[in-house]
């Protein structure tokens, strides 16, 4: 089960995730109620949270996290998981989402990371993406 391996694989590593969200945005409520659920199960789970409609350096922030993961596409939520992301949120994406987490807090992931395999996520969706107008200064 999920909260096990959560439980077996999460003590050695402090590895954080990120969370990029808009304050008046209804996905990124249900995926921040997700998370929480997340973190009841782990509580070694560190989930940072960047709100970036009115905060500009978080949305900075998130900008440079878009253009190291290659992302073209504008919206949150934007969920980042090492060098995986999630792009929008449906209630669907809950288990690929766990199982990026627990893949990512692996500590195979920092013993041997010759022999996990190397790929990006890429989960965009039309529907859950609340896009929202570019402030450039």
């Amino acid at each position: 089960s999920f909260l096990s391996l959560f439980t077996l694989n999460v003590s050695a590593k402090d590895d954080s995730i990120q969370l990029y969200y808009g304050y008046s945005c209804p996905h990124c409520r249900k995926e921040k109620v997700f998370l929480a659920e997340l973190k009841e199960k782990c509580d070694s789970l560190v989930i940072e949270e960047y709100e970036v409609y009115k905060n500009r350096d978080n949305e900075s922030k998130m900008l440079d996290e878009k253009e190291r993961l290659g992302v073209k596409q504008n919206g949150v939520p934007f969920l980042v998981i090492g060098d995986d992301y999630v792009l929008g949120y449906m209630e669907e994406y809950n288990e690929k989402i766990e199982n990026l987490i627990v893949e990512y807090l692996s500590p195979l992931k920092t013993t041997t990371p010759d022999m996990l395999p190397v790929s990006k996520t890429y989960i965009v969706s039309e529907y859950p993406v609340i896009s929202y107008p570019l402030i450039l200064v």
